[in-house]
């Protein structure tokens, strides 16, 4: 683990091990859905949807800035349907947890639908978490500020 405000490039191939060590953590768990966090999620959520026999996935699409300010409350874009988390172990799938307003949001969703909510990142920042708890999952602890392969640096086009 290291210091607050530091940054850190991930690659690819990096990428792809610490997603690898999250399925190592989840085992054979079976989940009856993945919902993807938009837009954090959508990779992450979907490398290991297609590196697993599985193909229930949803979208939670939610958004906490405005540009770099982050809002009080999210704006919510798409949500599943209730009958699609009534009953069922929903996998929320985030890249990485930092105050833990996204997942905590999602978990409220999950169990108010009368599903059992289990989250998994590839980046958890105990120290930056404003809500308690943890994931269910995570490949590794890290504060600092993370620039995933998929993300330009600031000024580039």
């Amino acid at each position: 683990m290291t210091m607050p405000g530091a940054e850190r490039d991930i690659c690819w191939d990096e990428f792809t091990f610490l997603v690898d060590q999250l399925i190592e953590q989840i085992g054979g768990r079976q989940f009856d859905l993945y919902m993807l966090v938009s837009r954090g999620g959508l990779i992450p959520g979907g490398l290991l949807a297609k590196r697993s026999p599985f193909y229930n996935i949803t979208v939670l699409s939610i958004q906490w800035y405005d540009g770099k300010t982050k809002m009080d409350k999210p704006i919510v874009l798409q949500t599943p349907h209730e009958s699609l988390l009534h009953g069922k172990d929903v996998l929320i799938i985030d890249e990485v947890w930092q105050s833990g307003d996204t997942l905590a949001f999602a978990t409220k969703l999950v169990t108010r639908a009368g599903g059992r909510a289990h989250t998994a990142v590839i980046h958890f920042k105990p120290n930056q978490s404003t809500n308690t708890g943890q994931p269910t999952f995570h490949s590794e602890i890290e504060e600092r500020w993370i620039r995933y392969p998929w993300e330009k640096s600031e000024g580039q086009t």
